[in-house]
């Protein structure tokens, strides 16, 4: 979970992505899909958290 949390915040960082927004949501939940897949090596699991794609509109 450390592992985890230290991609999640460096990609929050990194991107701009205020904590409790939508996108932030976003990111974690494919945080936890992708360690549920077995990435569990920190290069891999933030190569693929900083390219998450968010949808442009919600309304």
């Amino acid at each position: 979970m450390i592992l985890l949390k230290r991609v999640y915040h460096r990609v929050c960082r990194e991107q701009g992505i205020a904590a409790g927004s939508y996108r932030a949501a976003q990111l974690r939940t494919s945080a936890v899909e992708l360690l549920s897949e077995g990435k569990l090596d920190e290069v891999s699991l933030y190569e693929r958290l900083r390219r998450v794609e968010y949808p442009r509109s919600l309304g």
